[in-house]
Formats: structure tokens, sequence, C-alpha cells
């Protein structure tokens, strides 16, 4: 069946994912990429859509071009970086969550199907139907209008998403998820920095990359460097 969410997303070549250098440093240790909550996104109506279904997402970007509202939003300016890598599978299987006393709960991917993923698409009036129809005892959701529609304000970060549909074990107990990254996705991984990075930072970065033994990683700086305050 056509799905235009997912044939828009696999169109792509890279994806590139604004966030801090702390949050580079966990992805990098503990080699897996973090999928939030929907009540914990930065678009508060997103959470309030559907009441019945709720999902986990790691938002991304095909931007090739660097945004100046991205650096600014995730990437904490001088305190950011970027991530890109080639669009093709990259996790290993397997996640965890942190339960409500600070304890790591493996779980075995079987047990919600499969990541997902789609680009966004953004329609005020779509935005404004609930993805779920039926009643209380037969209800269905379309994933995809749930997980991958929002209001046209945030157009700007033309979005890509991976994303995992909640059944609930994981609601109550987990703001995130953390999926494994397979070794081929380091292996083709650039790291941006930020503009506004001060040098010293961006040494500390490589000689913690290289500590790792990540040596195909690769460093790039941004083609904002100089150009903007």
């Amino acid at each position: 069946m056509r799905n235009k969410y997912r044939e828009q997303f696999e169109d792509h070549k890279y994806l590139f994912h604004y966030t801090t250098v702390e949050s580079l440093l966990f992805i990098l240790v503990n080699k897996v990429l973090k999928f939030n909550k929907v009540d914990n996104f930065n678009d508060l109506s997103e959470s309030i859509r559907n009441v019945y279904v709720k999902f986990f997402a790691s938002c991304l970007t095909y931007s090739a071009e660097e945004s100046i509202p991205l650096w600014h939003i995730y990437a904490n300016k001088e305190n950011g970086i970027r991530i890109g890598f080639p669009n093709k599978e990259i996790f290993n299987g397997d996640f965890y969550f942190f339960n409500d006393n600070g304890e790591k709960e493996e779980v075995d991917f079987k047990s919600i199907g499969k990541v997902l993923y789609g680009q966004v698409e953004y329609n005020d009036e779509l935005v404004l139907k609930s993805p779920s129809e039926g009643t209380d005892s037969v209800r269905l959701t379309n994933v995809y209008h749930m997980a991958c529609q929002k209001r046209k304000v945030w157009a700007y970060e033309e979005e890509l998403r991976f994303f995992v549909v909640d059944n609930e074990q994981y609601s109550k107990n987990a703001k995130c998820l953390y999926f494994k990254l397979n070794n081929d996705f380091f292996d083709s991984l650039t790291i941006t920095f930020n503009p506004f990075m001060p040098e010293y930072k961006k040494s500390v970065i490589k000689e913690f990359v290289r500590s790792l033994n990540l040596n195909n990683i690769k460093f790039e700086e941004s083609s904002l460097k100089g150009t903007i305050r």
C-alpha cells in the first residue's frame, strides 16, 4: 500500500540531527539514539491531538543546508553540533529505558514491532483532526497521521521522524526510549561543529572520539562560521 510519508522519507540520501555536545557524547558512548515521548515535545499541541495512542520519536531534518533556527533551538548555540549520516538501516534491534526508580530496563525489539519512519507534513487543517476513529470498544488510529502531521508554523524544521507507537507498556514508565545503533552508523557519521563553537571545544570532541576508537567519524566546520552572531 502506498504511503507518502515513508516514500518521501526514503527519497532523502542523508539525514541530519541537531543536538548538544552532551547528547552527542551519550550517543557515542552508549551507541544509541534517543526517542522522546510525544508528551515532551516542543509543540504542546502534539501531545493532546490523540488521547488514545501515544508515540516516541527521534526527530531529524532532511535539509543539508544548515539552519540558523535549528542551531539556536536544538544545539544550544556554542554547545551544539549537527550529525549527518546516510539514510539506511541504522538500528541494532534492541532498546532500553529508565524506570521511575532510575533502573535500566532492557526490552526485546520484537515487543513493539519495528521502528517506523516518515516525513512530516505541515497542514493546519489536518492537525485539527484526530488520527483516531471509532468507539471505545473498536478504535483505529492512523499512526502516520498521528506522528507525521504538524502545524505550518513548524515548517522551517523540514522534519523527518523515526517513531514507534506506544502500547502503554512503556508510557507509564518512560519519558524516552534508547534504541541501539549498529556499527555501520558510526562508520559513516559526520559531525558538523556549531558556527559559534570555540576551537578548544572542537579539539576536546575530536580527542574524545579518538579515545573511543571511532576512527571513521568525519568532522567539518559549519558553513555559517564567521557569518552570523
